[in-house]
Order: C-alpha cells, then structure tokens, then sequence
C-alpha cells in the first residue's frame, strides 16, 4: 500500500510539473543548479567556521557511506525507467534511484549553512527540501527515495555535530 502511494504520489507530481512551466522550472532549478550552489555555499561557511568544516566532512562522509549501503540492499530502477516517461533533465549518468544521492547531499550542505545560524538555518532547509523535491518534479526520483535521502544526509550532520571536533 506504502509502495503505491508513493508511486501515485510520484507520479502526479511529475505530471503536473511536465504539464505546467512554473513547476517544471521549480524542478528544474532545485534538481540541477541548486545543488552547486548550495555546494559553494556550504564550503563557503565550512571556511570560515571551522565546525562547519567537520560538520561537511564527516556528514557527508557518513552520508555516502549509509547511501551506498542502502544502494546496495535496495536496487530500484528509477520512475521515468519504470513507467517509461521522458524525465526533464539528462539521465545517461544517473544509476539506481534509491536511496536519492542529491537529496543525501542536500542535507549535508543544508545543514552546513545552518551552522551558520539565524535565517541560514531556514535558508538550509529550503534549499535542502527545494532540491529534493526538484528531483521528485523532474521525474527522477521516488518520494521514498527523496525521503530516505534526505533522512541519511541528516543523520550524518547530527552525526558529525556529536563526534569530537577534532580541530
């Protein structure tokens, strides 16, 4: 049943955003530039607080370790594979779907510019949850992909803001 809901889901929300341009580009620019942005941001603020350097480090360290071992466990071909659809954006170097890589790096990049306190705490999450769903409206990704993704890439900041600063 959970399986179903979040292919429906999916796939509604794909639909409206093929069907509707400021959706698409909602998607588009959350599933594509947003990420090197948030990127350089994060790195920006890990240069000068030397927390949110450990904070990037390891949390994206403990991310792609807990997404390569679910990738592992879970092999899932991606929506537009499945239901055969053409997705909004490039797919020749995108692999399995599950759990989202993106939305794993999203988290940790969110939560760098968090550290930073204030309105970047807000500012971290929306950039986090806005690339995460960009992928979902591009049709790339699951909701339970996104989810999950975003899940580990949080785990790994809390992760990382409860190990020893080494610095």
């Amino acid at each position: 049943m959970i399986r179903s809901w979040d292919h429906k889901l999916t796939r509604a929300l794909f639909g409206r955003a093929a069907t509707q341009d400021w959706l698409g580009w909602v998607g588009l620019i959350g599933a594509v530039p947003l990420i090197w942005i948030a990127a350089i941001a994060a790195v920006g603020i890990a240069l000068v607080t030397p927390e949110a350097q450990w904070t990037l480090g390891v949390g994206l360290a403990i991310g792609w370790l807990g997404n390569w071992l679910l990738g592992k466990w879970f092999v899932r071909k991606r929506p537009y594979q499945t239901y055969k659809y053409q997705a909004l954006i490039k797919t020749r170097w995108l692999g399995t779907s599950f759990p989202s890589d993106h939305a794993m790096m999203a988290a940790v990049f969110g939560g760098t510019i968090a550290q930073a306190g204030g309105v970047a705490i807000a500012i971290g999450a929306v950039i986090a949850l806005w690339i995460a769903f960009g992928r979902v409206l591009v049709g790339v990704h699951y909701l339970s992909d996104i989810t999950m993704g975003l899940s580990v890439g949080l785990l790994g900041v809390l992760a990382a803001m409860q190990l020893p600063f080494l610095g």
